[in-house]
């Protein structure tokens, strides 16, 4: 099934702002869609989180992008599923990936999730990480801004 997430775009001070709406300055298509089965996955024996490949692969990401993901995964959280970073704005940020609360809002009006501590969701914040790089890819040609990198 492919879930479609419509993009609007915007930016504020210099970091990535999900749209207000759909409709507000333009808006394109980035599709998140689950990656086909394929050959068994293999992290490379340097791989710091190699437990979340597979699901990241499940939830969509590519296989291209797991070297990256798994570093910042790693950067991030050390790999643990209930970190919760209170000291960042916004409510404090979750998870495997640190998602935001800033993107509560977005990630909830496309279906992603109902409320902010489903982020601790292992599937749901893998998720919400790849809608999080498919908008800022579309809107600024770098997937991985949002995580300064």
């Amino acid at each position: 099934m492919i879930a479609q997430v419509s993009v609007t775009l915007s930016l504020i001070m210099g970091g990535f702002m999900p749209p207000v709406t759909p409709a507000s300055e333009g808006s394109f298509l980035v599709q998140n869609r689950p990656i086909k089965e394929g050959p068994a996955i293999r992290p490379p024996v340097d791989a710091k989180c190699p437990q979340w490949w597979h699901l990241a692969v499940e939830q969509g990401w590519s296989r291209n992008l797991l070297p990256k993901l798994d570093k910042i995964m790693y950067r991030e959280s050390r790999c643990i599923l209930d970190v919760i970073n209170k000291k960042d704005p916004n409510k404090g940020s979750y998870g495997l990936m640190q998602v935001n609360g800033f993107w509560v809002d977005y990630l909830s009006s496309r279906g992603i999730l109902k409320r902010l501590k489903d982020l601790h969701d292992p599937s749901i914040n893998l998720r919400s990480a790849l809608a999080i790089y498919n908008y800022a890819n579309a809107k600024y040609k770098n997937g991985w801004g949002p995580w300064k990198m």
